[in-house]
């Protein structure tokens, strides 16, 4: 059993290295990240959004000169684009959690929501957002 196991992965190995790794990404659709890649700029693109709101006071509950640890999750399927920022300030048990849009491929970035989560990941307050 392990053999049989063994023998389509090397396969699947081999192929990769012969055709690399684009011969094995989805079929060329728009509005889908077709590589790691791409998937990286667009997250990039999205960090760099929420970081100059940040710099321009813009991110509810975080001021211009506050540290702490922030995390970023995403959905880069397809459009529209999300991310999810946690921010979690130094020395507060509190997360402030920030999610933004991007509709198409060339339209904006937006922030969508903004929300605290205690601890336990229960909405303390939720912030509004123009």
């Amino acid at each position: 059993m392990k053999s049989t196991l063994t023998i389509p992965w090397v396969v699947v190995v081999l192929i990769a290295a012969i055709f690399g790794y684009r011969a094995l990404s989805f079929p060329n659709r728009a509005g889908v990240v077709q590589t790691v890649d791409e998937g990286r700029m667009v997250a990039k693109a999205g960090m760099d959004y929420l970081f100059h709101l940040r710099l321009e006071g813009r991110l509810p509950g975080i001021t211009t000169t506050e540290h702490g640890n922030a995390s970023i999750t995403g959905g880069l399927s397809r459009y529209p684009y999300s991310l999810t920022m946690r921010f979690n300030k130094q020395g507060e048990a509190s997360t402030n959690n920030y999610t933004i849009l991007q509709l198409k491929k060339d339209s904006p970035w937006q922030l969508k929501r903004a929300w605290q989560t205690d601890s336990n990941g229960q909405i303390i307050q939720e912030w509004s957002v123009r």
